[in-house]
């Protein structure tokens, strides 16, 4: 379904086809634009680094504490292998990890290790 018509998104173009111009419904799929903005990469390193000093975090006790600490320390830098494909990278990883922790302590989860 998500390839109709052999097109990637294919059955949203196929519904938008009478309600959005022709350009629009078949114009090639472009990537989410990475942030690039130092005010982005402080905020989610300032986040993070919050998270990683709370020793009760749950990402401190199901995560490697060393290997987010090194991402932290090298402004996601140590993080070279893309995640998701090109899009999440350093800065990409640190908001993902700020995310879980966040659904971690708001659903508190029973996790048995």
């Amino acid at each position: 379904m998500k390839a109709l018509n052999d097109r990637e998104k294919g059955l949203l173009r196929y519904i938008c086809k009478d309600f959005l111009p022709n350009e629009i419904v078949n114009r090639k799929k472009s990537p989410y634009p990475k942030t690039h903005n130092p005010t982005y990469l402080n905020k989610v390193k300032n986040m993070l680094t919050d998270i990683m000093n709370k020793k009760n975090s749950p990402i401190n006790m199901l995560l490697n504490r060393e290997y987010i600490l090194n991402i932290l320390n090298t402004d996601g830098k140590a993080f070279t292998r893309p995640w998701f494909g090109q899009l999440t990278t350093g800065p990409q990883i640190m908001a993902y990890l700020c995310q879980v922790n966040m659904w971690l302590e708001k659903y508190e989860p029973k996790i048995e290790l």
